[in-house]
């Protein structure tokens, strides 16, 4: 699905003394985690949530969210929970929007495993108060560079993850910080709030494409360096092998004879694959490809010169280039064979 998947972490139970740095409003963070629920529908997201247990503030997200959906909207609420506690899916709002609610049971008995797998998953994550377990998936979102929203005027793992976070360096800005800690929470905070976590998530996807992009031309320049050198290998190879002997029957010559196919097979093959950057294909794998091509067609078209030939001296300086355009031609042909399967535009029917 298109929708971007935010996990909602966090809880605000004023019972508990285990929150660093201390809750501020608890009653506070409850009404706005229904509020920022409402936005997230609004702005068109999937959320995932884990608990029923009012004791946590998916709760009030799903309570704003359901409020806010479309009427014809589906699956977009993902609770996960392991499969020793089925009655910690039951949201109450299921019964009347059972459509909106997509339950996925975890095959293992512990919480933690549901929890910290879901960030595999996630577009982005909304820290809203919370403990030990929420600080340590907003670290974790860190440190995989998650689209992330700690709002922090609360205190708990949100401040705590907020005050980690550095802007320039993360997916946020300045601004986005300044946003995540309002001197007092009003309802309009949401909505920036929302938005910068599908900014960072636009942002992080474009650093990713451009980081591909980046390595492809780097591993391709190297392999299109790479082959130039063995293409001058095979010439200097052949040129070598012509200014051999007359006779052309020295151990040097019949050697090189063998050799500069295989040569030029590497350099043709490296040259062809690293021209596109896009090409994934190992060079060490590319070179072998071109190397075993031009082995195979040059040893064909050898053998059927020295089979025809009464005298190995009639073999001339002619087929020490024919042997080199040979190899040549073959690992070009294997690169570009190959690509066409890889691509499916290769079939064997018609």
């Amino acid at each position: 699905m298109s929708e971007p998947l935010i996990l909602i972490v966090g809880s605000a139970d004023p019972s508990r003394n285990d929150y660093d740095p201390p809750l501020t409003d608890p009653a506070g963070a409850q009404k706005a985690a229904e509020q920022l629920g409402a936005e997230l529908a609004r702005q068109g997201c999937r959320i995932v949530v884990y608990s029923a247990d009012a004791r946590y503030l998916e709760a009030a997200v799903v309570r704003g969210f359901v409020g806010a959906s479309k009427k014809s909207a589906r699956a977009m609420i993902q609770v996960r929970f392991p499969h020793t506690a089925p009655e910690s899916a039951k949201f109450p709002e299921a019964n009347t929007h059972g459509p909106l609610f997509e339950p996925l049971q975890d095959r293992n008995g512990s919480w933690e495993a549901a929890f910290y797998a879901s960030l595999r998953d996630a577009d982005g994550v909304l820290i809203l108060g919370g403990a030990r377990s929420a600080h340590a998936i907003g670290y974790m979102a860190l440190g995989f560079r998650v689209p992330l929203v700690p709002v922090a005027c609360f205190g708990g793992a949100g401040k705590a993850v907020w005050l980690a976070m550095r802007p320039g360096t993360d997916l946020v800005t300045d601004a986005d910080c300044q946003l995540m800690n309002p001197l007092a929470w009003t309802s309009s905070a949401a909505g920036p709030l929302v938005a910068s976590l599908l900014t960072q998530r636009t942002l992080r996807d474009q650093r990713g494409a451009q980081a591909i992009v980046d390595r492809g031309r780097v591993a391709a320049m190297r392999q299109i360096v790479g082959g130039v050198a063995f293409l001058i290998a095979a010439i200097g190879l052949t040129v070598w092998g012509l200014i051999q002997p007359a006779t052309h029957q020295t151990a040097l010559f019949m050697a090189l004879l063998f050799i500069v196919g295989p040569v030029a097979g590497v350099g043709s093959a490296l040259i062809s694959s690293g021209w596109r950057f896009e090409n994934e294909r190992h060079s060490i794998a590319t070179g072998g490809l071109g190397f075993t091509a031009g082995l195979v067609s040059s040893l064909l078209y050898l053998l059927a010169q020295f089979s025809t030939a009464s005298d190995p001296s009639m073999i001339k300086g002619l087929a020490m280039i024919v042997a080199m355009a040979t190899g040549l031609l073959a690992g070009f042909a294997v690169d570009r064979v190959l690509k066409q399967a890889a691509e499916g535009k290769l079939s064997l029917h018609r």
